[in-house]
């Protein structure tokens, strides 16, 4: 058992490697099957099939290595163990030749010993594989939480509604995403997140939807996120994720998630209402697999359509227009102040064209992040206003 006990380090590294890069090869396989065409059309197919065979091999050399330690322990534990058989035929045979016991009582003093050290040795065994099993459990059981069954919450629009966030900090595994985020929104306001690509523009509204941990202050109302049950964060949040999912039913059960109600205005706000009235079954057109009937702005425009249709005070977009064209993104922004004015609005994007419109621009960078209009955002940050004169001095070129 000291043995295992100093093998355990050992063990639990090498097993954490095999099932990281394990699930690294299951993303990469999932992605290059989502992507095949994509990968196709661009003639990068070498590229991936290099990388892919790249993480095949770490993972064979990971599996090897943990197998082998594996593997390798039993015969291990057996010898340990049973090296005192030496001391049990050494003094045993002295109390023979002695005449203080017999053969047999001798031959059965080595059964129980043999017996007793094997048993022993799967002990020791047993002990490493519940260190191997700690590594699978660290990595799910922030996913295991008691079921409680969630109840349906009606959408409402609260009057007034206040998000103050105060040195809110958030990293994965140890390494900080941001840090010290300071603002505070009220009912009507909007508020863009912008800065350079994987700087925790995502992650920071997948923390303001309250199923992320996260420290620091996040109070809605005055309460904190954290403490309000699942059907009070989602009586006062509706969130867009990067790449929202189309199921296979009708346009207006992917809206009202399978329940009556109508989608005109909401299909109206997102300037879809003419697109969908133009087709033969207009609102109860099939979406197809993965939304797969519809281009890809009229996917993000859907998905924004069943965020609004939720009618929830603080609306959290991520990048919902990148597949939009700059006009149509100017029409769905003054159409949704308009029909949602006392809804809190925040979301990513990149493209500055509309910042100006927004109460407070966010600047998310590693080297400083910064948070006001964005007029005085142009005069504190060198980065930000270099970022909008590149993509100006572009507009003006086009």
């Amino acid at each position: 058992m000291g043995i295992a006990e100093k093998l355990k380090t050992v063990i639990v590294k090498t097993s954490s490697a095999y099932r990281k890069q394990t699930a690294n090869v299951t993303s990469l396989t999932l992605e290059a099957c989502d992507h095949a065409l994509l990968y196709r059309i661009s003639s990068v197919d070498p590229i991936v099939e290099r990388n892919y065979a790249k993480e095949l091999e770490s993972l064979r050399s990971k599996a090897v290595k943990a197998n082998v330690l594996e593997n390798s322990m039993q015969p291990l534990y057996n010898a340990i163990a049973m090296s005192g058989i030496v001391f049990v035929f050494v003094l045993g045979g002295q109390k023979v030749t002695d005449g203080l016991w017999t053969v047999g009582t001798f031959s059965a003093y080595v059964s129980i010993f043999t017996a007793l050290s094997l048993k022993s040795s799967k002990a020791a065994k047993l002990f490493n594989s519940v260190q191997k099993s700690s590594v699978s459990w660290e990595r799910i059981k922030g996913y295991l939480k008691p079921y409680v069954e969630f109840k349906e919450v009606e959408g409402k629009i609260e009057e007034n509604v206040t998000i103050e966030v105060s040195r809110l900090t958030f990293g994965y595994d140890e390494k900080e995403i941001f840090q010290d985020l300071n603002f505070t929104l009220t009912s009507g306001e909007t508020m863009v997140i912008t800065g350079p690509i994987a700087c925790g523009k995502s992650s920071l509204l997948k923390v303001l939807t309250g199923v992320m941990d996260y420290q620091g202050k996040i109070l809605i109302n005055g309460k904190e996120l954290r403490d309000l049950s699942d059907e009070e964060r989602s009586s006062f949040i509706a969130y867009l994720p990067q790449s929202p999912k189309l199921f296979t039913e009708s346009l207006s059960d992917n809206i009202t998630w399978e329940n009556e109600g109508n989608v005109e205005d909401v299909l109206r706000i997102v300037q879809l209402d003419n697109e969908i009235n133009a087709m033969g079954q207009k609102e109860e057109t099939l979406a197809g697999s993965m939304g797969s009937r519809f281009s890809g702005g009229q996917k993000a425009r859907i998905a924004l359509a069943r965020t609004l249709y939720s009618q929830r005070s603080i609306l959290l977009l991520d990048d919902p227009f990148a597949s939009v064209d700059l006009m149509t993104e100017r029409k769905i922004i003054e159409s949704i102040r308009k029909h949602v004015p006392k809804s809190v609005l925040i979301r990513v994007s990149q493209r500055v064209h509309t910042f100006g419109e927004s109460d407070k621009v966010l600047y998310l960078d590693p080297e400083e992040t910064l948070v006001g209009t964005h007029e005085e955002l142009l005069k504190q940050s060198d980065r930000y206003r270099a970022i909008v004169e590149l993509q100006e001095g572009d507009a003006d070129e086009h």
